[in-house]
């Protein structure tokens, strides 16, 4: 959890310095994610790890996308973010 925390302040403080507008609760980060929970599911072990990699590989192709769109618009600071970001997604799937 401590590295997700600090994955998170990490895109919080770049958002930031962007001065982008961003999701402020819960239930509007729940409503635009492409994550999908499955609640009151008990599924296998073998499902859940199926599951995770599978969202793992979403997440990567956002990355992929989001890097696209920094090297667009010129954001080299966004685009070296991304980049160590993805590195971790693609060791850990």
């Amino acid at each position: 959890y401590k590295a997700l925390v600090e994955t998170t302040d990490l895109i919080a403080e770049r958002i930031r310095a962007l001065q982008i507008k961003t999701k402020a609760t819960a239930t509007e980060f729940v409503a635009d994610s492409t994550l999908k929970e499955s609640p009151d599911k008990n599924p296998t072990a073998i499902v859940m790890v199926a599951e995770l990699l599978q969202d793992y590989e979403t997440v990567i192709l956002q990355i992929k996308e989001a890097i696209k769109l920094t090297e667009k618009f010129n954001d080299m600071a966004t685009n070296t973010l991304l980049a160590d970001l993805l590195l971790k997604f693609e060791k850990t799937a």
